[in-house]
């Protein structure tokens, strides 16, 4: 990703042995001798080539990283009830996906039950 596109995903000062969901081999380099920023930019060539919109482009990335760090997100317990920490990594989620903090605690903390015929 270019500097630009870091600063807009949050990812300055990260990098893949931060987030949960890449760091659990403990491998980071490439035996096969790709370079991933090589990759990157040719999935982005090819979405532009099959048609897809730069700002299609750009919600799909923020989506991507919505859920490398939902992977460091954490929970607690407050009596019999989950609530979700509100750490750097919940805030990075709500942000990159435009919704607030305690909206995105609710959505993964509350259940609804639906009755047959509401």
């Amino acid at each position: 990703a270019t500097e630009d596109e870091r600063n807009e995903f949050l990812l300055n000062g990260y990098k893949v042995q931060d987030f949960n969901l890449t760091n659990q081999s403990g491998t980071y380099d490439r035996r096969d001798h790709v370079v991933d920023t090589d990759m990157h930019k040719e999935m982005v060539e090819a979405m532009d080539n099959m048609g897809f919109g730069s700002d299609t482009v750009q919600q799909l990335m923020r989506l991507v990283v919505a859920v490398l760090f939902a992977g460091n997100m954490t929970f607690g317990e407050r009596g019999d009830a989950a609530v979700l920490e509100e750490n750097e990594a919940s805030l990075a989620v709500a942000q990159l996906l435009g919704v607030s903090f305690d909206n995105l605690a609710a959505s993964l903390t509350s259940k609804v039950i639906f009755a047959r015929g509401d």
